[in-house]
C-alpha cells in the first residue's frame, strides 16, 4: 500500500512540464465546451462539429501521453515537439477507442433490447433471460476493463495495437486490485470536477473556466498515476 500511496502522490505532483500539459488540455476544453453551446447552426453540422472535436480530442489526449512519458522518461520536453510526436500514434490510439466505442454500443444495445423483451415476461423468464444476459455481458465488460489501457502502453513502448492490447490484458489482470485501489483513489475527484461543470454551467464565466481547469488538470493526474504505475511494474 505504501508504494501505491507514493505513486499517487508522484502523479498528484504538479511541474512546469504538467502545468503547461494542463494548460493545453485547458485551452481544448474551453474551445468545445463554449463553440459548441454557443454556435446555433444545423444539426447535421453539429454532428460534423462533435466528429472534429472528437479527433482533435484523440490527438490532443495523445500529445499529453507523449508529454508525461518524456517528463517521467526526463527525455526532452517541448508542446511543439509532442504534438509532432503524437501524429505517429493517432490511428493505432484512434482504432482502439473506436473498437472500444463499438463494442460499449453493441453492449448498450443488447441490454436495452434485453430490458425490451423482459416487460412482457413472466418473474421465471424474466429471471433466467437476466442471468443469460449477465453472463453474456460479463466477458466483454471485463476485456474491455483489461485493454483500458492500450493507449497508454502503446505510446510508452511504440508498438502496434494488437501489442498494446495484448500487454494491458497481461498487466491489467496482474495488478487488477491495484489499479482498482488507483480508481477508487481518482473516482471521488472525478465526481467533484462533474459536479462543479454542472452547478456553474450557468453561473459566472469565471467559476466555469475554474471547473474546467480543474477537469484538465485532473486528466494529467489520471495518466500520470497510470503511467508511473506502469512504468514501475512492467518488465
Amino acid at each position: 500500500m505504501g508504494k501505491l500511496q507514493e505513486t499517487l502522490k508522484a502523479g498528484f505532483t504538479f511541474r512546469r512540464n504538467e502545468f503547461l500539459l494542463s494548460a493545453a488540455v485547458f485551452v481544448y476544453l474551453v474551445v468545445y465546451y463554449f463553440l459548441l453551446s454557443a454556435i446555433e447552426v444545423k444539426e447535421s453540422f453539429i454532428l460534423l462539429l462533435q466528429f472534429f472535436f472528437i479527433l482533435l480530442e484523440n490527438y490532443i489526449t495523445i500529445a499529453v501521453y507523449c508529454g508525461l512519458n518524456d517528463s517521467i522518461t526526463g527525455g526532452s520536453f517541448n508542446l511543439q515537439g509532442i504534438f509532432k510526436k503524437g501524429a505517429s500514434y493517432f490511428g493505432r490510439v484512434l482504432l482502439y477507442k473506436g473498437l472500444a466505442g463499438l463494442t460499449a454500443l453493441c453492449m448498450m444495445g443488447f441490454a436495452y433490447g434485453m430490458i425490451d423483451f423482459l416487460k412482457n415476461s413472466s418473474f421465471v423468464k424474466a429471471s433466467v433471460v437476466m442471468g443469460i444476459t449477465i453472463l453474456w455481458l460479463a466477458f466483454p465488460v471485463l476485456i474491455l476493463l483489461l485493454t483500458f489501457m492500450a493507449p497508454l502502453i502503446i505510446i510508452v513502448r511504440d508498438i502496434s495495437l494488437a501489442g498494446g492490447l495484448r500487454k494491458s490484458f497481461l498487466f491489467a489482470r496482474e495488478h487488477l486490485s491495484d489499479i482498482l485501489i488507483f480508481v477508487l483513489a481518482l473516482v471521488p475527484f472525478w465526481i467533484f470536477a462533474f459536479f462543479l461543470l454542472k452547478v456553474y454551467n450557468e453561473s459566472n464565466l469565471l467559476y466555469r473556466f475554474i471547473a474546467l481547469y480543474f477537469i484538465a488538470m485532473l486528466e494529467i493526474i489520471t495518466i500520470k498515476v497510470f503511467m508511473l504505475f506502469y512504468r514501475e511494474n512492467s518488465e
